[in-house]
């Protein structure tokens, strides 16, 4: 397994179904008071996009975007649906939210500014990207594993929490993280890789999903 495209592509960060679910509803409803009926979405590393048909009743249309293949290809809604999934992103335009959750930690930050430099032209003139799930440079492994059993204790998943986290330390995923660590961010160092005067970068008051400790930023040009 060379890289976190890979792992994902077979892989769940989650424990076991019921945490995935409230995971993806815990997004669905932080990101819901960001969206109007009019907005063009994008959920960029959508992954299994269990919130997808609710969140295109929110919105004008929804396309959604993984990196992992064998992901997008298991994506299906109705052909009359506004739900879009799509093999590159390069070829949309004016919209008006893209939606990034839980992927600036799998990429470099070079990675993640060249993604983040595709996006913005790709932008309505009052549209704003949201980077969610960025992991401060405060967390840690102990300090993960902490929030992950405060979580499962909370929703009733402790047990399949526990043998989540014994797999992940006996299996690939902590190999992989000794190989390619994650990537972690504070507002300032967000900004400074992003340095331009052309952007309005702001600091949420509250992460987008379910782990508090984790941060979210959003970002638009800023209007002339």
């Amino acid at each position: 397994m060379k890289n976190w495209i890979d792992y994902w592509s077979s892989e769940t960060q989650f424990a076991c179904d019921h945490h995935k679910v409230i995971g993806y509803q815990a997004v669905f409803e932080d990101l819901k008071p960001y969206i109007k009926d009019s907005d063009i979405v994008l959920d960029f590393g959508c992954g299994e996009a269990l919130f997808a048909e609710k969140l295109s009743q929110h919105c004008q249309q929804l396309f959604l975007y993984d990196k992992a293949q064998s992901i997008l290809d298991k994506l299906s809604f109705a052909e009359s649906s506004n739900i879009h999934v799509i093999q590159s992103y390069n070829v949309l335009k004016s919209l008006d939210l893209v939606l990034i959750s839980s992927v600036s930690q799998y990429l470099t930050k070079s990675e993640f500014k060249k993604t983040l430099q595709e996006l913005l032209p790709l932008m309505s003139e009052n549209g704003q990207i949201i980077i969610s799930d960025v992991i401060p440079f405060k967390n840690s492994i102990p300090r993960e594993a902490i929030d992950l059993i405060k979580l499962a204790f909370k929703y009733k998943f402790l047990t399949k929490a526990i043998l989540k986290m014994i797999k992940s330390y006996f299996g690939n995923y902590y190999r992989l993280r000794k190989k390619n660590p994650l990537t972690k961010y504070d507002y300032n160092s967000f900004k400074e890789m992003m340095h331009s005067p052309d952007l309005e970068i702001r600091l949420e008051k509250f992460n987008i999903g379910l782990n508090n400790n984790r941060l979210t930023f959003s970002m638009r040009k800023v209007r002339i």
